[in-house]
């Protein structure tokens, strides 16, 4: 077989298109992984969550995935109270401007139905309806601790 100029620049292309695949491959793992320890510092302790990046994404102007990441390294590089102080004003000013939690975005963990269920009957709610709202209010406290009211009831509940 005959090797002429056109078969040169494709060799040339995928080779270079190789390199860089490789190349890349060998620091984005870095970076992911480093993406992924803040992610699961925000999630860790079952604290947190998607309720709270609604309002940290309104003051900081970055999406899900980026608030993620900023809030995990927050935490990460020992800055949880500021971080704490930060979401209370991040709350205050989403509550004032109509951002609203609502049940789905209590993801830390995630409440089942039945868990829902028996919310209800623990706090003699109407229905589970009603639980799934009182969940998104307690979600919106300032103080942040309405997840953890959630998760005790839960277990009182059980």
């Amino acid at each position: 077989m005959k090797i002429n100029k056109s078969m040169n620049r494709r060799k040339l292309l995928v080779t270079s298109a190789a390199f860089a695949a490789t190349t890349a491959m060998g620091v984005l793992p870095s970076v992911a992984s480093s993406e992924r320890a803040a992610v699961d510092a925000f999630y860790r302790g079952n604290e947190f969550t998607f309720c709270d990046l609604k309002y940290l994404q309104n003051i900081w102007g970055k999406d899900n995935y980026e608030a993620k990441v900023f809030a995990g390294q927050k935490i990460l590089n020992g800055n949880v109270e500021f971080f704490r102080g930060e979401l209370k004003y991040a709350k205050e000013i989403g509550v004032k401007k109509g951002i609203r939690c609502e049940y789905r975005d209590a993801d830390n963990p995630f409440f089942s139905y039945q868990d829902v269920e028996k919310l209800a009957k623990y706090w003699n709610t109407p229905t589970v309806w009603d639980a799934k709202l009182k969940i998104g209010s307690l979600l919106e406290l300032p103080n942040q601790n309405g997840n953890r009211i959630i998760q005790a009831d839960l277990k009182l509940a059980k």
